[in-house]
């Protein structure tokens, strides 16, 4: 038996029930008029002669003894009865699976049709791997970015580490990971000796570029990944100073029917561009605490104290009220 017909025979047998004991206890049919319901004949299915749609409700007796005005009554009854219950119970059921859950989620419910759970696609990902790192911090550099050299073979691969660069970068310059940061878009993918070039003739103390190790873009219908490596060099003596590397999955869109609703995965418009927000992202986070320390710890240090300065403004005035309290006990 296919979905609809178990459902569809579920919602009969149920409704047949809540109508039956209703006209029992109402005493409004006569003895003649008896109605039997029966689950196994509650189903959906193809007629023989026409080969039809059909709902039988398993209804049994003589044609001839049930008035026409009963019957259309007990149909209506039938109708009515079997929609409140199942909407509650798919209400609840919807409720709890979102009480559940920490992603952000949508509920799409229509009356005539099986409610929908849409959440956003998760990003699967490790924290990056550091490979070189400085050991001092440094303040006020100015650093230039070059798009990024796709290692694998696929269509536009100049295209595609042109894009991804200046995503990152765009990425950095919102997080404010360096004081200046230009991107230099017609540098071709990365070199490391055509690289320091371009960065000396612009009198730059740091070059940041990379390489995009792998790509898959899936689009909305199955699974995308992405793999950056992201590497800084001084730009006066050629050393690297920082290497950064880290992939980043997004799965194909998962389904699930539970008979009363259904989930669904919704898939980002641009699944790479997704992928590389994220791991710019956190790339950034980690070279922002390392180039811009010293501000990190002044804002921290300057909220530290503004919050000792509410407690202490708190506790005097308590304190005041207090004294106040006692005297005007004393003078009362």
């Amino acid at each position: 038996m296919t979905y609809a017909q178990q459902k569809a025979a579920a919602g009969a047998y149920v409704a047949g029930k809540v109508a039956y004991s209703q006209d029992i206890g109402k005493n409004a049919m006569r003895q003649s008029d008896t109605v039997s319901f029966s689950g196994k004949g509650a189903t959906r299915g193809m007629t023989a002669s026409g080969g039809r749609r059909s709902n039988m409700a398993g209804v049994s007796g003589s044609s001839s003894a049930y008035p026409l005005r009963q019957k259309d009554a007990l149909a209506q009854s039938l109708r009515g009865a079997a929609t409140p219950g199942l909407i509650l119970v798919t209400l609840l059921m919807c409720l709890n699976l979102l009480g559940c859950s920490t992603s952000k989620e949508d509920v799409r419910f229509e009356i005539a049709s099986q409610p929908v759970i849409y959440s956003d696609a998760e990003i699967l990902r490790d924290p990056p791997v550091v490979h070189v790192r400085p050991v001092t911090d440094v303040t006020g550099i100015k650093v230039v970015m070059l798009p990024l050299r796709v290692t694998q073979k696929m269509d536009n691969p100049d295209l595609t580490g042109y894009s991804i660069g200046k995503m990152i970068w765009q990425v950095w310059a919102g997080l404010g990971v360096f004081d200046y940061m230009e991107y230099v878009p017609d540098a071709g993918p990365f070199r490391l000796d055509t690289a320091l070039r371009i960065a000396r003739s612009k009198g730059a103390d740091m070059l940041v570029s990379g390489y995009v190790t792998h790509i898959l873009a899936g689009s909305t219908v199955a699974q995308s990944s992405l793999a950056v490596q992201v590497e800084a060099y001084d730009v006066s003596s050629g050393i690297m100073v920082w290497s950064m590397a880290q992939a980043a999955t997004i799965p194909r869109p998962a389904s699930n029917d539970y008979i009363l609703f259904s989930t669904r995965n919704r898939m980002p418009a641009d699944p790479i561009y997704a992928l590389t927000q994220a791991i710019a992202g956190d790339m950034g986070t980690i070279m922002r605490d390392w180039s811009q320390r010293e501000r990190i710890e002044d804002e921290k240090r300057q909220r530290d104290e503004e919050e000792q300065r509410k407690r202490e403004e708190e506790e005097q005035k308590t304190f005041t009220e207090k004294v106040e309290g006692f005297f005007k006990g004393l003078t009362e």
